[in-house]
């Protein structure tokens, strides 16, 4: 029977989480191997960063120092379990993970607002070690881990153990080690576990208490350790920001009703400890960390953002599942008929915000997100806007005429449709239209219908006189004929293959629905380049002469615009989150204004979510049209085609760290 040799480490922390892993690695290593098991004593010190570690906020942060810091909420920092994983200077597990109950910590300081550091603890650890391992010289640290599967990996696995979940509901925030560079030197290397010196191991609890008390710092191993979520804050003053839209073709006005927010487009993962892993161009990190000089050429800025706070012990960017993704959506389709998961984002629908999302308020409410960065591959996509994280405020909008509000015949809000915009960028609106009388209805007394526009617009539908066989073609004048025959709708998958590609779930088109409902004595036809040819809507071989519905229909929406529906007047405000370095050094990013970013000259740290960071939106005012939603059990995918997002904001990161104002005015 081997003895067990103890060591006693002293070490400060502040939080712990873990990934899945592998197997637990204890392979014997050459130099400082123990002779026969053995216990050590380490006197450890966790800190946690003060809240959510960087405030975005400070109205003069210029990315050449550090943002300001608040401690948050109480809850944010509770520390209720905290694992000790010890390593050899090969990063292989030795001896197994220590569990240290938060009651077994002999000292935890009081919490400070507006500093780096939040609260500390400190113990003595036991670290048990077998013949034929190494003496432990690195240790990382888990608070409140998700899960307590994989602790013994190699520091070379941990590094790309994701988990699905950032923090336990019962159990508090999830944290572990801070990830930073020691320098801002080019070759500087990663710091993740932290090293323990000879010096700090010792053979009894009596020796370790005895090295404190004569020499605090040199026996005291400090572990900085930090959130796996990121915080986002809302407020909204509802009665102080909304103002109405008022259209350009007609006299109703639309307000728009706020209802729910929240984060969407999101990582479906997070990596248990911050990466700066290099990026093997296929979706996900190479086999070696990056060293300080080079991810500062990937950031690419040369203007002095103090990206990297070695003096703090943190970092304020890092790389998270969805950073190395080559893939993003244009539209929900793309989300919808992908394999699950072929996207490392979570796109939200309209309905998932609705009924799960926070109701908007004068008092900030929050969100806590997972970590989700983007690359120069994100913002270079076809669409950079479906890369970035976002908040995402959803409601209705109300019509009124004269004052008074408008309902549909049920008594609900009514669904518009917009088409268009005159030379001041206000968008024309339409209405749903009825047949009443042989005379075409408006909804809405004396507003524009969507039906007649775009009948107006288009030029292949033709009116066919039965009795003399004569043509006409169709317009607002004949409209009625054929009105219950045609729709104002999404076309059928049958009618897309046709055009070789979906269109984004808002739009619509002029479509030929049912034949039958043409008025007696005439017939619907359509000009395809070779005359008039009538619309078969059968199940059999296509009479010659005519052509099938499928292939009409992919003819009309090609000749006919596209129109978005608001359906029951439901739209979202999509809000791109900025991180940091939209601030950042003495080149802060001046190319986009209130109302519209121009994605073209974003920069890699311009937007994102970085653990232990709080973000900030204040909405100021609403004066634009939101986005139309008009299938809302579908995906938000913010539109590719657009770069305006219609909320004033101000965006702030806190300690949790704070990143400066960001005030919109849209």
């Amino acid at each position: 029977m081997f003895m067990r040799k103890s060591y006693l480490l002293y070490a400060m922390g502040a939080g712990l989480a873990f990934g899945a892993c592998s197997s637990e690695e204890t392979l014997p290593q050459e130099g400082n191997v123990v002779e026969k098991s053995t216990s050590f004593y380490v006197n450890v010190s966790i800190t946690t960063n003060s809240d959510m570690g960087t405030r975005a906020g400070s109205e003069d942060y210029n990315g050449t120092g550090n943002p300001d810091f608040e401690k948050g909420e109480a809850s944010e920092s509770v520390v209720n379990t905290v694992y000790f994983v010890f390593y050899d200077e090969a990063g292989v597990v030795v001896g197994q993970p220590v569990l240290v109950p938060v009651d077994a910590f002999d000292n935890v300081t009081s919490d400070s607002d507006g500093e780096n550091v939040l609260r500390s603890y400190t113990s003595i650890v036991q670290v048990d070690v077998n013949r034929g391992e190494s003496l432990p010289s690195q240790v990382m640290c888990y608070v409140n881990p998700v899960s307590q599967e994989g602790l013994a990996n190699s520091l070379q696995n941990v590094e790309t153990v994701t988990r699905e979940e950032f923090q336990g509901e019962k159990n508090g925030f999830s944290m572990s080690n801070s990830v930073y560079y020691a320098t801002n030197e080019s070759g500087q290397t990663l710091t993740r576990a932290v090293n323990i010196e000879k010096e700090q191991l010792f053979k009894s609890m009596e020796e370790a208490e005895s090295a404190v008390a004569e020499n605090e710092n040199a026996a005291r191993v400090v572990i900085n350790v930090e959130r796996y979520a990121a915080k986002v804050n809302f407020e909204f003053a509802k009665d102080d920001v909304v103002s109405d839209y008022v259209p350009a073709n007609t006299d109703v006005t639309l307000t728009f009703v706020p209802e729910k927010w929240d984060v969407n487009a999101t990582d479906r993962t997070t990596f248990v400890t911050k990466a700066f892993r290099s990026d093997g161009g296929l979706g996900s990190p190479a086999g070696s960390n990056m060293t300080y000089g080079e991810v500062n050429a990937e950031i690419a800025r040369n203007d002095n953002w103090n990206w990297n706070s070695y003096l703090y012990s943190r970092s304020y960017w890092g790389f998270s599942p969805s950073y190395y993704s080559v893939n993003f959506p244009s539209i929900a389709y793309d989300v919808m008929n992908n394999e699950d998961k072929f996207y490392s984002l979570d796109y939200l629908t309209f309905d998932d915000i609705i009924g799960k999302g926070k109701v908007p308020s004068s008092t900030a409410t929050h969100v806590y997100a997972k970590e989700t960065t983007v690359s120069h591959r994100g913002l270079t996509s076809s669409n950079p806007a479906a890369a970035i994280a976002s908040a995402v405020l959803a409601g209705h909008y109300v019509v009124s005429l004269n004052g008074t509000e408008v309902k549909d015949s049920e008594g609900k809000d009514l669904t518009f449709y917009t088409m268009g915009v005159d030379e001041k960028g206000v968008a024309q609106v339409f209405f749903n239209a009825a047949l009443e009388d042989g005379n075409i209805v408006s909804e809405v007394t004396g507003a524009p219908t969507m039906i007649e526009y775009m009948v107006n617009k288009e030029t292949v539908l033709l009116v066919r006189n039965n009795a003399d066989n004569t043509y006409e073609p169709l317009s607002s004048n004949n409209l009625a004929r054929v009105f219950d025959a045609l729709e104002i709708v999404r076309p059928s998958d049958a009618v897309y293959d046709k055009l070789g590609s979906h269109s984004a779930s808002r739009t619509v088109t002029l479509q030929i629905g049912d034949l039958s409902k043409v008025e007696a004595g005439y017939t619907l036809c359509i000009n395809v380049g070779n005359g008039a040819q009538e619309i078969f809507n059968g199940t059999a071989s296509v009479p010659e002469g005519q052509i099938a519905l499928v292939d009409a229909n992919a003819t009309l929406a090609r000749a006919t615009q596209w129109a978005n529906r608001y359906n029951e007047g439901r739209a979202f405000f999509n809000i791109p989150i900025r991180h940091l370095g939209w601030y950042a050094g003495t080149n802060p990013n001046k190319d986009a204004s209130n109302s519209s970013i121009d994605y073209s000259k974003a920069r890699v740290g311009d937007f994102g979510l970085v653990r232990n960071h709080v973000y900030n939106i204040n909405v100021n005012s609403i004066t634009g049209l939101g986005t139309a939603v008009s299938e809302p059990e579908e995906p938000i995918v913010p539109p590719v085609e657009t770069q305006d997002y219609f909320v004033a904001y101000r965006l702030n990161i806190l300690n949790w760290a704070i990143v400066p104002v960001q005030d919109v005015d849209l």
